[in-house]
């Protein structure tokens, strides 16, 4: 770390600091073969005293540690979940919380990012390797890299070292990582080397750890303090993640856990990321966290797209007042952060969801009065890998396709289908993600899909049942006069949906022309379709005559054709009756002809006569139209003046009145008197002219109240003389009002003179005279760009780009003898944006 950080952190009993909670929802799996069982890292401990135990399915804290450190730590479980041992890297404890009899003197660090790791010796069932890293701020010599090994049939089972502090390389940074080969038996153990690009893969065989695959990619770790910063796997193995404390980056990279490669570098960079420390990855492989001890969490989107579509999504989604170091990845699929000094874990409860969704919670995990400091325990990350593949599909019924989809492809190189078909020929397999198949019968066929993924095949097995479709059967066919009704019965299943919408298995129905009723048949797993036709004899064609609209008080006759015979709501058999309602009724017809009937009817509405309402007698102003409005659209109208429109235009005093007949043929009438007062005499006073930064007072006259406008350079809006300080030339409106609400306009123009002024003395005479000293570039309402003088050499002597600065006949501090000299001069308008370029002779006299 830089030294003036490292002697502030230092000062707070000298801990790097970081905080960030990561959650991901665990996910169930249907095969997966693996060498590590699941419950390796159920029990943690670290910071001071502080512990929790997963074994329950949640952490739950723990009080009996005897671990107390600042930075990297490391802790071991058996595959039940019991705790074997836990180390700082510097001492190493035993399950009863009692350090090893050999257990000192590791050559790791309470200060180390990532100090320890534990690593089981593949194909043994009591050896497990401790790699230890050490400090690069307190240590004076740097230990690299080194190996302890300890034996768990030593002590009763409890476990001693049986050998300490193997040398592997030097100079490592502080951070170490791991995660299986993808043969699931082999470990490879990853650092990097302080001073360069060089990550250092070593694979842990049951023959011992081989010489390191080193790939020489990413930026240099020989910044500062870039020694500090965590290193991760994704738990799949096909990713690399890197944190650098003082360069403020976080770096991506494709990591091959078949030859230990790390390639494919994406670096991303920030003044956000100072103090970049903790880094994570979510349980399924999408998302990578970053933390920084300013206490922000950081997730990158690794499905983005390209890498600057990864970098460009980082996306803060979680905050902390407590500085935070160090993420981790819990056996519930959630990422727990290092609260430095805090009595609670954080903790993001979804990390495989995009966003702040992935919800951030910054006191989650009380520890039960111990407290976190930078480091959280470190793992094999494969521990944390729990893949969930099956497969879901739609379309079950004889004929159909049936369509396939994996729930999750995200690690998936390739597939191969078997749908237990063999009748089908080629079509019986296939390699798409999402295929299709027509099954060739009905029953149940045993699915099998194997699924290939970084060098594991799982198969997920499941029966499909393929149903027959069931037998639909509805009546015959039919004939009705149309408005008869008949129920329409179908069987077979136990769900029916008929084309009317209808979902009972009968149906009453009564159309009014030939129509096709179709019914869908479904059972508990198909569906299947008949139909039937009910034909419609024709009715009596019927027509009734007479008025459907009449005024109150009239009446009218209806008569009605098309049947042989005839009766009417009324009680009347006549073809033709005479109606007077007083208000509106609907008449029935029943027309009847050999073999059908049909029933008709007429409303007969009974209309009011309309009301016209002109308003009361009113005052208007001079020059404004009032107009009046009979209302009921529709109608004809006829005025005194001869209108016939609904609206007239009153603009003279006088007695105005209308005569309408309705849409109905209703009639109404009404009168209004109109008189007309004259508008007061409104002035806005003389056109003016004025320089652009002066104002003028403008004088309004003629009302009671006054409004301005545009408001743009006025002093106000509502005063009779408001000042204008306009910026361009502009018409200003005022309108008055006087003491009968009439009101009158007027415009005044005020001129906003914008002109441009550049002038340039030819001579001028630098004698201390106080007159002419200096030639200086005059005028008005203009900027220089560049004003320079060459004398008659071409060598410069002056040049300025101040408009208020002129040359005093000088050079380099000596006065200039009498001659003629040349100048170039740019200039640009300051009101109109315009630039003129100018050149010439100045003479120098004395």
């Amino acid at each position: 770390m830089l030294a003036l950080v490292l002697y502030v952190k230092r000062e707070s009993e000298m801990i790097r600091f970081l905080s960030i909670v990561v959650i991901i929802p665990i996910i169930s799996f249907l095969l997966l073969s693996s060498a590590f069982a699941q419950k390796e890292a159920n029990v943690w401990y670290f910071g001071e005293y502080a512990g929790i135990d997963f074994n329950s399915g949640s952490p739950v804290p723990l009080m009996n540690g005897s671990l107390g450190t600042t930075e990297g730590c490391s802790s071991i479980s058996d595959s039940s979940g019991n705790v074997l041992f836990y180390t700082d890297g510097g001492q190493v404890w035993n399950q009863n919380h009692i350090q090893m009899p050999d257990g000192f003197g590791l050559l790791g660090s309470f200060s180390s990012t990532q100090s320890a790791l534990i690593v089981p010796k593949p194909n043994s069932d009591s050896l497990y390797y401790i790699f230890t890293v050490d400090d690069w701020y307190f240590l004076p010599a740097h230990d690299g890299l080194r190996y302890s090994i300890v034996d768990m049939s030593l002590q009763s089972g409890l476990g001693d070292m049986s050998i300490k502090n193997v040398l592997i390389d030097s100079p490592m940074t502080e951070r170490i990582t791991a995660v299986r080969h993808c043969n699931d038996v082999d470990v490879w153990v990853l650092s990097h080397e302080w001073g360069s690009d060089a990550f250092f893969a070593y694979l842990v065989t049951d023959a011992g750890i081989s010489s390191p695959v080193i790939s020489n990619v990413g930026s240099p770790h020989n910044n500062g303090s870039d020694f500090a910063g965590c290193l991760k796997v994704s738990p799949d193995g096909s990713k690399l993640a890197v944190a650098l404390f003082s360069s403020k980056k976080f770096e991506l990279f494709d990591f091959d856990n078949s030859t230990g490669v790390v390639s494919n570098p994406t670096s991303a960079y920030s003044s956000n990321y100072s103090g970049a420390y903790g880094v994570e990855f979510s349980q399924d492989g999408t998302k990578l966290y970053g933390a920084t001890i300013s206490g922000n969490i950081f997730q990158f989107d690794l499905l983005a797209g390209s890498s600057n579509d990864i970098i460009n999504s980082a996306w803060i989604v979680g905050t902390s007042d407590t500085a935070i170091y160090a993420l981790q990845l819990g056996p519930d699929g959630k990422i727990y952060v290092a609260r430095n000094y805090g009595f609670y874990l954080g903790v993001i409860e979804y990390p495989n969801i995009l966003g702040t969704p992935c919800n951030y919670i910054d006191t989650a995990v009380f520890l039960a009065g111990f407290i976190c400091r930078g480091g959280l325990p470190n793992f094999v990350q494969s521990y944390f890998y729990k893949p969930s593949f099956s497969f879901a599909y739609n379309n079950t019924c004889t004929g159909d396709s049936t369509g396939f989809a994996i729930s999750n492809t995200n690690t998936i190189d390739s597939v191969i289908w078997n749908f237990d078909d063999s009748i089908s020929g080629s079509a019986n397999s296939s390699t798409m993600l999402s295929p299709s198949h027509i099954f060739s019968s009905a029953g149940s066929h045993n699915v099998k899909l194997l699924i290939y993924y970084n060098c594991r095949i799982d198969t997920v097995l499941e029966s499909v049942i393929i149903n027959s479709l069931p037998l639909v059967s509805t009546d015959n066919d039919t004939i009705l006069c149309i408005g008869d009704s008949a129920i329409l019965i179908g069987t077979g299943g136990i769900n029916y949906y008929w084309n009317t919408g209808d979902t009972t298995s009968s149906i009453i129905v009564s159309p009014a022309v030939t129509t096709i009723y179709s019914l869908s048949v479904s059972d508990s797993f198909c569906s299947a379709m008949d139909s039937i036709t009910v034909f419609i004899d024709s009715l009596p064609s019927v027509n009734i005559i007479g008025d459907a609209s009449i005024c109150i008080g009239d009446s009218t006759a209806l008569t009605v054709s098309g049947g042989i015979s005839y009766l009417w709501n009324t009680s009347d058999t006549a073809a033709s009756i005479i109606v007077s309602p007083s208000g509106t009724v609907t008449y029935l017809v029943s027309v009847f002809d050999s073999t059908c009937s049909t029933t008709d009817s007429i409303i007969v509405t009974v209309n009011p006569l309309p009301v016209v309402n002109l308003g009361i007698d009113t005052q208007i102003c001079q020059g404004y139209i009032h107009m009046l409005d009979a209302g009921n659209p529709g109608s004809t109208y006829l005025w005194q003046d001869g209108s016939i429109d609904q609206l007239n235009a009153a603009t003279i005093s006088g007695t105005y009145y209308v005569n309408l007949t309705d849409a109905n043929g209703c009639k109404g009438n009404d009168t209004i008197e109109i008189t007309v007062t004259l508008l007061p005499p409104v002035y806005a006073g003389e056109d003016n002219t004025i320089t652009l930064g002066s104002s003028v007072q403008l004088s309004g006259s003629g009302g009671l109240s006054y409004s301005w406008s545009p408001s743009n350079g006025l002093s106000c809006t509502d005063c009779q003389n408001p000042v204008a300080n306009p910026t361009e030339t502009t018409i200003y409106s005022v309108t008055a009002i006087d003491s009968s609400f009439c009101l009158n306009t007027d415009d005044v123009t005020i001129y906003v003179d914008k002109s441009c002024v550049i002038f340039l003395p030819n001579i001028f005479s630098p004698n201390g005279d106080g007159e002419n000293d200096v030639l200086q570039v005059m005028g008005k309402g203009f900027e220089i760009y560049t004003f320079i003088i060459y004398d008659r050499w071409g060598e410069k002597v002056f040049e300025t780009n101040d408009v208020g600065r002129g040359w005093d006949g000088t050079y380099k501090g000596v006065m200039m003898n009498p001659a003629v000299f040349v100048y170039y001069l740019e200039t640009t308008c300051t009101y109109t944006g315009e630039k003129f370029a100018t050149k010439g002779d100045i003479t120098l006299v004395r």
